[in-house]
């Protein structure tokens, strides 16, 4: 299947400002400027790759949790857990 060659140009103008955030906004996506302004203008959804991180390292967080307290349970007899349960 071939893909439709791009052949227009769409021009906007921006300040140096906008321009700045607007690059950075693309270098969060992990898009060139001119990926993430086509995905803006045809409503596609754009996730951040930041969230994308932050949200795997939350999931690998609570997997060490995980594993922590099945080796506290399997290393702490009961009584001392209770206690330091209550605490």
């Amino acid at each position: 299947m071939k893909k439709d060659k791009r052949e227009i140009t769409l021009k906007s103008y921006v300040t140096k400002k906008e321009y700045s955030q607007i690059k950075q906004l693309a270098k969060q996506t992990g898009f060139s400027v001119s990926e993430y302004m086509r995905r803006i203008l045809t409503g596609q959804r754009i996730e951040s790759r930041l969230d994308q991180e932050a949200f795997l390292s939350a999931l690998k967080l609570n997997a060490d949790l995980g594993r922590l307290g099945g080796c506290l349970n399997t290393i702490l007899p009961r009584g001392l857990k209770m206690c330091l349960l209550q605490r």
